[in-house]
């Protein structure tokens, strides 16, 4: 019988998760290899004549299945990068993604902006709604480690895991956790940025969602009922009520362009909106400087 080696290996486990469906068969199948090799994805490219045990592909069996039925490979590997640090998530948040990280540029900027404008030693405060993971408050923290972060969410276990993912990038207590529904977790105060990727998923959107998503990632953290703008508008009206200060920013995640700069335009009439594309084109961050 021929032994099977880490090549073979992943040959044959992307051949079945391209079976599956899977958008990334072969990145999949390596992430999935180096874990159960415990090495690197770098370092799987240069053994690829390394035979591998029993143990080894009896792990790789389990995880190839999960992922064959449409579990994402973060909640397999338990942790995600995004923008340069690794986080950890489960089945409580959703994945990271990519274009998230124009968010946390948008906030960067603005604190840079603000900083150049009101000296180096005055204090700014950022506030992140829907915090989920916690990635965009803790990746705007390690940027810029003097302003002061508050990051916010209505689910109780998906702070469990912001808190978790700041206390140990960040240090413990370096970014504040606070449970609760929006602006009503912070109960009047004015912060200097606003940041949020709230739920815009429409009910008829969700229903059409790939089953990789709809079947593992929370619905509530995906789910804003028959306006993908819900939150948004809520969102822009504390802010309007006085939970964004006058020289500040407010940035926000959007799953559809319709509508939302004229929204911004009728909370703000006078302020400075704009929208800012992610790497695929699409519309993805609206920016209001009131």
């Amino acid at each position: 019988m021929t032994a099977w080696t880490a090549l073979s290996l992943l040959s044959a486990s992307t051949d079945h998760l391209r079976k599956f469906g899977s958008e990334s068969p072969r990145l999949d199948a390596e992430l999935l290899l180096a874990r159960v090799l415990g090495v690197t994805r770098l370092r799987l490219y240069m053994m690829h004549d390394m035979p591998v045990d029993d143990a080894q592909r009896s792990a790789l069996r389990d995880l190839v299945a999960r992922r064959a039925k449409g579990e994402p490979v973060a909640y397999l590997l338990g942790e995600r990068e995004f923008h340069g640090h690794l986080f950890r998530v489960d089945r409580r948040v959703l994945v990271p993604r990519p274009e998230t990280e124009f968010l946390v540029d948008a906030g960067i900027e603005a604190i840079d902006r603000l900083t150049a404008a009101r000296g180096a030693d005055a204090p700014i405060s950022v506030l992140d709604l829907c915090t989920g993971s916690g990635c965009v408050a803790v990746s705007v923290k390690l940027a810029r480690p003097a302003v002061e972060v508050v990051a916010v969410d209505v689910s109780k276990e998906a702070l469990d895991v912001a808190r978790a993912n700041a206390d140990e990038l960040c240090g413990p207590g370096a970014v504040a956790c606070v449970l609760g529904d929006l602006a009503e977790a912070v109960d009047g105060r004015r912060f200097d940025v606003v940041l949020s990727n709230p739920p815009y998923v429409t009910d008829v959107e969700y229903a059409e969602l790939s089953a990789h998503v709809r079947d593992h990632e929370p619905a509530l953290a995906l789910r804003s009922g028959d306006d993908a703008l819900r939150f948004h508008r809520r969102i822009l009206a504390a802010c309007v009520a006085g939970l964004c200060a006058s020289d500040g920013r407010v940035a926000m995640e959007l799953g559809t362009p319709d509508g939302a700069s004229e929204l911004a335009a009728s909370v703000y009439p006078k302020g400075r909106i704009e929208t800012r594309r992610d790497y695929a084109g699409f519309a993805r961050v609206l920016i209001v400087d009131p």
